[in-house]
């Protein structure tokens, strides 16, 4: 085992020296030493404004997404196309229903396959009525 360098004794001098520095370090925060200051409350109320600015940046950011998801998946592309056809929400179920029968990929096919609506090809029961004016609505030209 070597002897320690002159440098690392330099060293552990300087840390005894300012052991008595090391010891007090805290005594500001307790005892008679506590003090309120108004750059402590400026401090916290930034650091809360910051979270509570952090929430409401991440909610609207993940209303967003959702938004986003929505537009581009297959119900939203459905539910854009039967605004666009300004169908009402009963008339919208039923596409729903005749695409959920048909097993269709995406249940916006409604909108492109007419043979989905006749009587033969789906058991809509009493509501065949309704769907067949409806393919006339969607599917007639002029």
């Amino acid at each position: 085992m070597s002897p320690p360098s002159l440098s690392a004794l330099a060293d552990d001098l300087l840390l005894l020296a300012q052991r008595a520095n090391w010891s007090r370090l805290g005594d500001q925060f307790s005892g008679p030493n506590l003090r309120f200051q108004f750059t402590d409350l400026v401090g916290l109320l930034a650091l809360l404004l910051g979270f509570v600015g952090l929430v409401v940046g991440l909610h609207f950011a993940l209303q967003a997404a959702k938004r986003n998801e929505s537009r581009q998946s297959h119900t939203g592309l459905l539910q854009k196309l039967a605004a666009t056809h300004r169908l009402t929400r009963s008339e919208q179920r039923l596409l729903r229903k005749i695409a959920s029968q048909a097993a269709l990929a995406s249940p916006a096919e409604v909108f492109v396959r007419p043979e989905l609506f006749t009587a033969g090809s789906s058991a809509l029961g009493d509501q065949e009525a309704e769907a067949r004016r409806l393919a006339k609505r969607l599917f007639s030209k002029g």
